[in-house]
This record gives C-alpha cells, sequence and structure tokens, in this order.
C-alpha cells in the first residue's frame, strides 16, 4: 500500500511516481521470465526511471543510495541482453538495406546467430539473477519505499513550488556537464566527457516526464527537449560502439579466413552517421537551450 502523504504535497505526487514506476517493473517480471519480446527493455525503463527519480527527489525521499545501488545492479542484469538484442537488429537492418553483392562471406551468421546465441546466454543469467535472493530482497525494498518511505522536509512542500525547482535543477545539470565537457581540450576525453551530458539530459528528461501531470505541459514541452539531446548523442555513441564491435568481429573473422569486405562497408555506414549526428549536434544544442529558457 502506498504510505499515506498530504494531497497536493511533493512527497504525495513523488511516492505516486515511484509507486507506478514499482508497479510497471513487477509486471514485467513473469514476461522476461518468459523472454517476451521488449519485457527486457520495459523491466530495465522502469528501474531506470526509479533510480533516475531517486536521484533528483533525493531532498522529497530520503537515504535511497542503497536502493539506488540494487536498481543499477538491476538494470545491468537486464542490459546485457537488451544490447545484444538491440545491436543485433541493427546490424541485421542495415545488411538487409544493402545491395546483395556488398554481401559477402558468412557476415549474417556471425552478426546474427552468433550474437543470438550470446543473448540467449544473457537471458539465462537474468533468470538465475530474477531467482536468486537479491532480486528479491530488491522486491521487499521497493515495497518499503512506498508503503513507509523516509520522507524529508521537502516531501511537505507545495508540489507546485518544490518540484518545479527540482526540474529546472535538472536541467542546470545538463548544462553544467555540458560546459564541462567543452572545457576540456584534448577531443578524445572531451567525447568521453559528452556521455555524462546525455545521461544527464536523461535524467532531466525522466524527471520532466515525471512531473507532466502535476506541473503541465510546460514539463512534457521540457521532456521533449531533454530527449532530443539524448538521442543526438545517443546516435554518436551508439554509431561509435557498433564501429568497435564490427572491428572486432571483422578481426574474428579474418582469423577465421572469412571474407571482411562487409564489415568495412558496415563500418562505414556507422562512420557516417556518427559523424552527422556530431556534425548536428552544435546547432541542436543551441536550439535547445534557447527553448528550454522559455520553460524553466
Amino acid at each position: 500500500p502506498k504510505a499515506p502523504t498530504q494531497p497536493g504535497t511533493a512527497g504525495d505526487i513523488v511516492i505516486a511516481y515511484l509507486a507506478g514506476q514499482a508497479a510497471a517493473l513487477l509486471s514485467q517480471d513473469p514476461r522476461v521470465r518468459r523472454a517476451e519480446e521488449d519485457a527486457v527493455h520495459q523491466m530495465r525503463v522502469a528501474a531506470r526511471r526509479m533510480r533516475s527519480a531517486l536521484k533528483a527527489f533525493r531532498t522529497v525521499v530520503k537515504d535511497t543510495d542503497r536502493l539506488q545501488d540494487e536498481l543499477r545492479w538491476l538494470g545491468a542484469v537486464l542490459g546485457e541482453a537488451r544490447d545484444l538484442e538491440v545491436i543485433r537488429a541493427r546490424f541485421g537492418g542495415a545488411l538487409n538495406g544493402l545491395a546483395p553483392e556488398l554481401v559477402t562471406g558468412p557476415i549474417q551468421a556471425r552478426l546474427g546467430t552468433d550474437l543470438l546465441e550470446r543473448e540467449q546466454e544473457a537471458y539465462v543469467r537474468i533468470k538465475d539473477a530474477l531467482s536468486g535472493e537479491r532480486y528479491y530482497t530488491l522486491l521487499n525494498a521497493l515495497d518499503s519505499l512506498i508503503s513507509a518511505p523516509k520522507l524529508g522536509k521537502a516531501a511537505a512542500k507545495s508540489a507546485q513550488e518544490r518540484l518545479s525547482a527540482i526540474a529546472a535543477a535538472g536541467w542546470d545539470r545538463v548544462t553544467r556537464a555540458y560546459d564541462t565537457a567543452q572545457a576540456i581540450e584534448d577531443p578524445e576525453r572531451r567525447e568521453i566527457a559528452m556521455h555524462d551530458v546525455r545521461k544527464a539530459a536523461k535524467r532531466a528528461r525522466y524527471t520532466a516526464e515525471a512531473l507532466k501531470p502535476t506541473l503541465g505541459a510546460g514539463m512534457g514541452r521540457l521532456a521533449e527537449l531533454a530527449e532530443g539531446i539524448q538521442e543526438i548523442l545517443g546516435t554518436h555513441q551508439d554509431g561509435v560502439v557498433a564501429q568497435e564491435t564490427l572491428t572486432k568481429e571483422a578481426e574474428n573473422a579474418r582469423q577465421a579466413g572469412e571474407d571482411t569486405f562487409t564489415y568495412g562497408v558496415l563500418v562505414g555506414i556507422e562512420r557516417s552517421a556518427a559523424d552527422r549526428a556530431h556534425a548536428e549536434f552544435p546547432k541542436v544544442w543551441a536550439e535547445t537551450v534557447e527553448a528550454v529558457d522559455q520553460i524553466v
């Protein structure tokens, strides 16, 4: 049962949101065990949203560091299979889009069957984790969070007043991460730091989405803008990771005496997409900052 909180307070809104995400996570449990489509993704998103909310609303709900760590652990357990699923679909789509004469060697088996086998092995590890004591302890902690949370002083404040400030602070975190990254002269280290901008944008998005029902359309727009930053940075990062995976698989294929021409074609496609996102980012960032200034 949800803890009794005063209607209209920050605590009431935050606990209701956390209860919804806990229910969403639990609803995916049997679907994940059956390896149903999109179940791992939905369970992982619910875990991420809760962890993000616990960070953002730490003045509303206190002493959740341990729970955040356990949600991170669950996300990592689920993430292995999900990441393999995504990259297998990504490469499959890319191969299907190539002219037949550009597809040489057993690349479809290596990027399809081999990755699927690794994904299935990851599902076995997920099922083991969901049957373990650590997972059940996490579920008990979620029950306690919803029914008997440790509320901070901010929980009693007006939701409109307190949560608006938290949403604004979430976006400020994005701009600080960006400024920190841009101050780094070394290009490689700057690119690594830009990953923190992506993470901050995702957290700002989740926070705004959580507050939209209470604070209105402005939060919906803020969530869209933050998601735009998250996605363009993600397009670049995903392209870089895909290139690394393809290069590694190409080396395995080369050592097995297989034709590696198509790997080079796919690397070129991924590099082009990543470079395009990288080139577009400054314009997207400038437009986003201007738009957010009208909201928070």
